[in-house]
C-alpha cells in the first residue's frame, strides 16, 4: 500500500534480540552469524527482493488501491497505466481458497516464484499457510 514503510531493526532476519536490550532505542549486537543459517537467509533475501521490487517499479507508489484485508487470504490490487499488480498471501495457518479479480486474463508474471496463465478474470487457488505471490501484467524490475 503507499506510504512509508518502518522494519524494526534486523527484523528481515528474523533478529531474537529483545528490543529493550541496551535500551529500546540503544544499539544492538550485530548478528552476522545469521547468515550461515538457511531459514534467515532466506527470509533476508525475500526482504530484500521485496525492497528491490518497491524501489525499481513505480506502481508501488500508485493511489489507484483496492484491497481486501478480511480473512486469512488477504489482497492488496495496484493499477498504474497498463500495469496492474496484485499481492497475494495466506495469513492463516491453514489452507485457505483464494478468489480474487485480476480484472483481466492472460499471462500473469509473479515476482515470487513461476508465471501463470489465467484463463478467466477471477484468480482461484488454494494457498498453504503463509504462501503469497506478487503477480503482475507487465514483468516488474
Amino acid at each position: 500500500m503507499p506510504g512509508p514503510k518502518m522494519l524494526w531493526q534486523f527484523g528481515e532476519l528474523g533478529y531474537d534480540v529483545n528490543i529493550d536490550f541496551n535500551g529500546r532505542t540503544g544499539e544492538k549486537p550485530i548478528k552476522w552469524e545469521y547468515f550461515t543459517e538457511p531459514n534467515r537467509k532466506t527470509l533476508y533475501d525475500a526482504y530484500s527482493k521485496f525492497i528491490r521490487l518497491k524501489k525499481n517499479n513505480s506502481i508501488f507508489n500508485s493511489t489507484n488501491t483496492t484491497y481486501n484485508l478480511v480473512g486469512g487470504v488477504k489482497y492488496i490490487k495496484l493499477i498504474e497505466g497498463a500495469n496492474t499488480v496484485i499481492v497475494v498471501g495466506n495469513f492463516d495457518v491453514n489452507n485457505q481458497n483464494a478468489f480474487i479479480d485480476f480484472g483481466s486474463v492472460g499471462n500473469w508474471n509473479d515476482a515470487v516464484v513461476n508465471a501463470i496463465n489465467l484463463p478467466g478474470t477471477t484468480y482461484n487457488a488454494t494457498l498453504a499457510p503463509g504462501e503469497y505471490h506478487i503477480f503482475s501484467k507487465i514483468a516488474l524490475k
